[in-house]
C-alpha cells in the first residue's frame, strides 16, 4: 500500500490512563444540531510543534470522527491527520484510494523512527467509504495488544505491526493538507473529532454509544467534549448548525486551538446522520 509515510480484556466502563470512573454520557440520540466543514483538499488546520498541549509521548490513543469523502476523491490517497517533525511523519490517519480497498489505516512510529503501529480497515468497507458520512472509532493500548476500529459501528481489522513501545506524539499537528505531504490532501467534510491520549475499550457496545447511538446518530458529547469520559479530551472540534465553518479550528478540548495555515473552511450545508 502507498501510504503518507516512507483486543484487550474487556470492561463495562471506559479504560483511561488513570482510570476514572467515567460519567454516564451517551444517548440513544442527539438533542443537538451540528454542522461539518468542508475540506477541498488546499485547507490546511495546523498547530505548531510540541503541538496538542499536553499529548506526551505514550501507548495509547482513543479518536472520534465523522467524516464524508468528496465524490472525486476516491483515486486517491486521502490523510485525514498527521502528527509529524522534521518532514517525518510519527501518527497519520488516511484514507486509501478505491484501488486499495478503500481502507482506514494508523500509522505510529516511535522517536526514533520506527514504524511500530499499522492497523487498518479489511476490505469489507469498501462500499461504505465511497460516498455518504460515515463514523469512525479507533483506539489502542500497545502496551496491552488492545486494538480497535469501528466504522459504523461495525468491525473488521487487519493488524501489520503493533510493538510494545511509545509513540512520538511530539510535532506540528496537522489536519487536511500537511505541508510535508501535499500530494495526499482531504477532500471531503468533518465533524465531531474527538481525540485524546487514553485507551477506550470500543469492543464494549456501552463505550461506543457515548460516540454513536444505536439508531447510527451522532451524540453529543458536551460543550468541551467530557461527556463521554467524564474530562475534556485533548482536541475535540465542533460546529453548531449555522456556525461559522472557521470556528472547527476551536478547540474545545484542552490541547489548544488549531490555525487555518492555508485555504479555507466552508460548510456544505448537510450534517452527519442526526
Amino acid at each position: 500500500m502507498k501510504i503518507g509515510l516512507s483486543p484487550g480484556p474487556t470492561s463495562s466502563i471506559i479504560t483511561t490512563q488513570t482510570a476514572a470512573v467515567i460519567s454516564a454520557g451517551g444517548g440513544a440520540g442527539p438533542s443537538f444540531t451540528i454542522d461539518n466543514a468542508n475540506f477541498d483538499g488546499s485547507t490546511t488546520l495546523s498547530r505548531a510543534a510540541p503541538g496538542l498541549s499536553g499529548m506526551s509521548d505514550g501507548k495509547q490513543w482513543a479518536f472520534s470522527l465523522w467524516f464524508k469523502m468528496a465524490a472525486d476523491a476516491d483515486e486517491a490517497t486521502n490523510v485525514v491527520f498527521t502528527i509529524r517533525a522534521n518532514s517525518s511523519n510519527k501518527f497519520l490517519l488516511q484514507r486509501s484510494p478505491t484501488a486499495q480497498s478503500n481502507r482506514m489505516t494508523l500509522v505510529g512510529r516511535n522517536v526514533g523512527g520506527t514504524n511500530i503501529l499499522f492497523i487498518e480497515t479489511n476490505t469489507g468497507f469498501t462500499s461504505v467509504l465511497n460516498s455518504g458520512w460515515n463514523h469512525m472509532l479507533c483506539s489502542g493500548n500497545l502496551a496491552t495488544g488492545a486494538r480497535h476500529i469501528y466504522i459504523n459501528d461495525s468491525s473488521d481489522i487487519i493488524t501489520s505491526n503493533f510493538v510494545n513501545d511509545t509513540l512520538d506524539f511530539t510535532g506540528s499537528f496537522e489536519i487536511g493538507r500537511s505541508a510535508e505531504i501535499t500530494q495526499f490532501p482531504f477532500y471531503g467534510s468533518m465533524a465531531e473529532f474527538w481525540m485524546d491520549n487514553s485507551y477506550i475499550d470500543f469492543s464494549v457496545e456501552a463505550n461506543r454509544r457515548k460516540f454513536y447511538s444505536a439508531a447510527g446518530a451522532a451524540v453529543d458529547l458536551g460543550s468541551d467534549g467530557s461527556t463521554p469520559t467524564g474530562s475534556s479530551p485533548l482536541m475535540y472540534l465542533h460546529l453548531d448548525a449555522g456556525e461559522a465553518a472557521a470556528n472547527f479550528a476551536l478547540n474545545a478540548g484542552t490541547g489548544g486551538d488549531l490555525t487555518i495555515s492555508a485555504g479555507s473552511l466552508t460548510s456544505t450545508g448537510d450534517a452527519p446522520n442526526v
